[in-house]
């Protein structure tokens, strides 16, 4: 009884790609456009101790990026 429904399936990457660009734009509304941490939860529809955590994640992604740039220019 195997049923076809790859027109249904949506795979782990589709699911992954999705909340990686929603976690960059969360970044970038907190850091950038300087919106607080509850606006962000409301317009995501998360509670706000989420939304800190992926800007907390986020931040420190940044700061590993720019020490890798730094290290390879020299």
């Amino acid at each position: 009884m195997n049923k076809d429904l790859s027109p249904f399936r949506v795979s782990n990457r589709d699911f992954a790609e999705e909340f990686r660009q929603r976690n960059w734009n969360i970044y970038n509304m907190h850091a950038l456009e300087k919106r607080t941490l509850s606006y962000i939860a409301e317009v995501h529809g998360l509670s706000r101790e989420r939304v800190r955590q992926i800007v907390v994640k986020a931040g420190r992604i940044m700061r590993f990026r720019k020490h890798l740039n730094k290290s390879d220019r020299q």
